[in-house]
C-alpha cells in the first residue's frame, strides 16, 4: 500500500480548548473522526517510488542550473573541419534533405567533467557488490553523457579492448584507429550505446522512452567518427571493424563494472550485443557465435577469472570427493 489513513499515523490531532457547549464539542469530535478516516497527504510505504520521483525532480531542476550546465552545446574537437559538422552540415553536404528528425537531433556536450549528479563517494561502489539487477538508470541528459555504473571509466574500456586486438590490424592503420577509437566520440557512443542495451535488457518501464534519444545520439556521433578518417580505404576497413569492436566494448562495460553478475554474461548476452550493434552500423544480421573470436580474457577483469578458477577448483574438488 502507498497509502495510509490517518487511523494508522501517530500524528494524531488533540484540541486543548474543549468548548463549553455540549452540540459544539460533538460536531468537533465528529469531524475530526471524519478527518481520521481519510487519506493522509503524504506517500508512504514505497521507498522506491519516493526516490523515483525524487530523482525525476532532480534531473528537471538541473537543467535549469547554470553552474553545472553549460548553455551551449559543444562538438567534438579535431583537426579536420568536417568532424565538427553538425548533422544537419553533413546531410546538406551530401545532398540529403532536411527532414524534421535531422532537425530535431540533440548536440551533445563533450565536457569531460560530470555533474554532481552523476557523481557518486570515491570508493562507495567497491564496498558492495556490484550486481547488474541493483544498478538504476540515473537518466538522460541532452547536454551531458551518462557515466557508466560503478565508476567504470570509458577510455579504461576501450584500452581494454584495443589490447585485445594483437596482431589483428596493420600499423598504418591502427594509427588511424586509435586516433578515432579512443576519441571523445568513441566514448560517448560507448556510454550511449550501455545505456540503451541497458535500458532494453533491465530497465524500467518508464524509462525504455529515453531509449531513441541514446540512439539518435549515437548515430550523430558516429557520424562524427566516421569524418576523423580522412583516407577512404582506412574509413572502409573502419566500417567493417568498428562493429566488432564496439561490441566488445560495450560486454567488457557489463564485466568490469558487474563483476558479480558475470553469470548472466554468457552466450545468449553476448550474441545479442553483437546483434543489436552490427544491425545498428550495418544493417545486417552478423554470423552466429561472432563473439567467439573476442580475447575474453583481455575483455574481461581478473577478479572475474580468478573467481571461476576458484570455482571450477572447488567443483572439482566435490567430484573427487563424490568419487571416492
Amino acid at each position: 500500500m502507498n497509502y495510509l489513513n490517518r487511523n494508522g499515523s501517530p500524528m494524531l490531532h488533540f484540541d486543548t480548548e474543549v468548548p463549553l457547549d455540549q452540540d459544539t464539542h460533538k460536531k468537533i469530535v465528529a469531524e475530526y473522526e471524519k478527518q481520521s478516516q481519510t487519506r493522509s497527504p503524504f506517500q508512504i510505504g514505497s521507498v522506491e517510488l519516493i526516490s523515483q520521483r525524487i530523482g525525476k525532480l532532480d534531473r528537471k531542476l538541473k537543467e535549469f542550473t547554470p553552474d553545472d550546465v553549460s548553455k551551449e552545446s559543444l562538438f567534438v574537437d579535431d583537426i579536420d573541419v568536417r568532424a565538427n559538422m553538425s548533422v544537419k552540415d553533413i546531410v546538406t553536404d551530401f545532398g540529403l534533405p532536411n527532414s524534421e528528425r535531422v532537425k530535431k537531433i540533440e548536440k551533445i556536450s563533450m565536457q569531460k567533467k560530470t555533474s554532481n549528479f552523476y557523481s557518486s563517494p570515491k570508493g562507495a561502489q567497491n564496498d558492495r557488490p556490484q550486481f547488474v539487477e541493483l544498478c538504476q538508470f540515473p537518466g538522460y541528459n541532452q547536454r551531458e553523457l551518462t557515466p557508466l555504473p560503478c565508476g567504470v571509466q570509458p577510455v579504461d574500456i576501450l584500452i581494454r579492448v584495443m589490447a585485445a586486438q594483437p596482431g589483428r590490424f596493420s600499423s598504418q592503420y591502427k594509427a588511424q584507429l586509435d586516433r578515432c577509437f579512443l576519441s571523445e566520440a568513441s566514448k560517448a557512443v560507448l556510454q550511449d550505446a550501455f545505456w540503451h542495451h541497458f535500458l532494453d535488457h533491465y530497465g524500467q518501464d518508464y524509462d525504455k522512452p529515453e531509449m531513441p534519444r541514446f540512439y539518435n545520439r549515437i548515430a550523430h556521433n558516429y557520424s562524427q567518427m566516421l569524418f576523423m578518417i580522412k583516407v577512404e580505404h582506412f574509413r572502409d576497413a573502419f566500417l567493417k571493424s568498428y562493429p566488432s569492436l564496439l561490441s566488445q566494448a560495450v560486454y567488457s562495460a557489463y564485466c568490469n563494472a558487474f563483476p558479480h553478475s558475470f553469470s548472466k554474461f554468457q552466450a545468449e548476452f553476448k550474441e545479442g550485443i553483437v546483434c543489436l550493434v552490427h544491425r545498428w552500423l550495418t544493417g545486417l544480421q552478423p554470423r552466429c557465435r561472432l563473439w567467439l573470436d573476442w580475447n575474453k580474457d583481455a575483455l574481461e577483469p581478473s577478479v572475474i577469472r580468478h573467481r571461476e578458477e576458484l570455482l571450477k577448483a572447488e567443483s572439482e574438488k566435490k567430484g573427487d570427493t563424490q568419487a571416492t
